[in-house]
């Protein structure tokens, strides 16, 4: 087991923060995936983007911008910029329209799948990838989060990374997520259960990956996205996008997580699918009720009708149409 606090991506984090960037093209970019986003029914987003998390939004909202609800996360490296304005998980941040509000601590633990670098465990139990920080660093930056009131959400690709994922939650005591979990060993299952930590997964990239991970985890598909079985024992699932490395539009990832696939191909590991309504719940975040944010969607027709087979019910995800969308109850499409 390799633990190397500059992993094969250390050098591109590094760098980006230092790459220039031209603010109006990013202010336009901005823009246009905010429009998406509502003619999607999108109303809100989980900002994990490795940029000024706080300026840009509150620039937008300044700006009079419509904006979708947003939980601001931050990473190590301006931690202590979060940590001294005094912000916590939860919090309302200035200037933002009161739709702006204070996220978790992102940390990267481990690599990704197709640059070999996620922690994996082989079919022998050999474990082969890069871990950016040992346990006791992961630990430590957990504790720091709880106790400025930071929830903490951490990047585990490989089932060797969430092992050492849950370690450090078990003894740090932070509460948050799981981002991806792509590869879950099955008996840390229950671990997961009694900690309470939901997994925020992103099915689309079971779409993209599902060939490499035949080829690069040769032997492990059955523990690849398992999320059938992670619902059946009480995992709290999360289903989201990864937008921009995987499109943006919810209703393919929830039919990616039904079909396990495009519906013009067959399923892979079918035993894990889960149903429309299931998937539904795991992207759904606010609940209309009294007294609740009035966060709604207009479909021309129930996207969750029941269908003959998974095929058609991604297809009928897919195609599902929104009408209207209204944030905080102002129409925003």
């Amino acid at each position: 087991m390799s633990f190397d606090s500059a992993c094969t991506e250390g050098d591109w984090f590094a760098l980006m923060p230092r790459v220039a960037d031209d603010p109006l093209a990013l202010a336009d970019a901005r823009l246009c995936r905010i429009r998406e986003m509502f003619a999607l029914g999108v109303v809100g987003l989980v900002d994990m983007v490795m940029d000024d998390h706080l300026g840009p939004w509150q620039a937008l909202a300044a700006a009079g911008v419509a904006l979708p609800r947003v939980q601001i996360g931050v990473f190590p490296s301006t931690l202590d910029e979060v940590i001294e304005a005094g912000l916590r998980t939860g919090d309302e941040v200035p200037d933002g329209a009161g739709l702006l509000r204070m996220g978790s601590l992102k940390i990267i633990a481990d690599g990704s799948l197709s640059s070999l670098t996620a922690g994996v465990r082989d079919a022998h139990g050999e474990v082969h990838g890069h871990f950016a920080y040992s346990l006791d660093e992961l630990t430590s930056l957990q504790v720091r989060a709880r106790e400025h009131g930071l929830t903490v959400a951490t990047h585990a690709i490989g089932d060797a990374c969430l092992s050492q994922v849950l370690d450090a939650y078990e003894a740090s005591g932070a509460t948050g997520t799981v981002e991806h979990a792509q590869l879950v060993d099955r008996t840390e299952i229950p671990r997961i259960v009694r900690l309470g930590l939901p997994l925020s997964v992103q099915p689309w990239h079971l779409v993209d990956d599902w060939r490499a991970m035949d080829a690069l985890w040769a032997g492990r598909g059955d523990d690849a996205f398992p999320l059938r079985s992670l619902l059946d024992a009480g995992v709290t699932l999360r289903l989201g996008s990864d937008a921009p490395v995987a499109p943006l539009d919810p209703w393919r990832a929830m039919a990616a997580a039904v079909h396990r696939n495009t519906p013009d191909v067959a399923s892979w590991h079918p035993e894990e699918r889960i149903t429309a309504a299931e998937a539904f719940r795991a992207s759904v975040r606010t609940r209309v009720a009294v007294g609740q944010p009035a966060d709604v969607i207009l479909l021309d027709a129930n996207p969750l009708d029941a269908q003959p087979d998974s095929a058609t019910t991604a297809r009928q995800l897919m195609g599902t149409n929104v009408s209207a969308t209204y944030v905080a109850g102002t129409r925003r499409y």
